[in-house]
């Protein structure tokens, strides 16, 4: 599979506070190609990841946390980079109106590929 081809670009962002759920997706992300994985436990942290990234994220995966300030700012930029998302967790309504993919924790391995081929056409 070569995700390149289908996205462009291969940079993915995940921002969880979770490093085994990171590290989960992560993987998941390699069985699509993606060689530059960044992790942030935030917001905040997945901007100044984005600023000191050369390329833009094709792809981001970020663990909903309304509390967390810097969520809008980090989905605003990431639809400015015409990155695509997916919320974990929050409610699928929520990530409708954002126009994002949804994935519901737990999810297993075979969740995790399905939306990510959901996201990224032509896989």
């Amino acid at each position: 599979m070569n995700t390149q081809n289908s996205i462009g670009r291969s940079v993915a962002l995940i921002v969880t506070p979770s490093f085994v759920e990171a590290e989960d997706i992560a993987d998941a992300l390699r069985r699509f190609d993606l060689s530059e994985v960044l992790h942030a436990r935030d917001s905040a942290t997945g901007l100044a990841r984005m600023d000191a990234s050369s390329t833009p994220p094709s792809l981001a995966l970020i663990a909903f946390d309304r509390e967390d300030s810097y969520f809008d700012t980090l989905l605003t930029r990431l639809h400015a980079a015409k990155a695509r998302v997916v919320l974990i967790n929050g409610h699928p309504e929520l990530a409708q109106d954002f126009g994002t993919g949804f994935l519901m924790r737990p999810f297993s391995n075979s969740d995790l590929d399905r939306c990510i081929a959901e996201v990224i056409p032509g896989l």
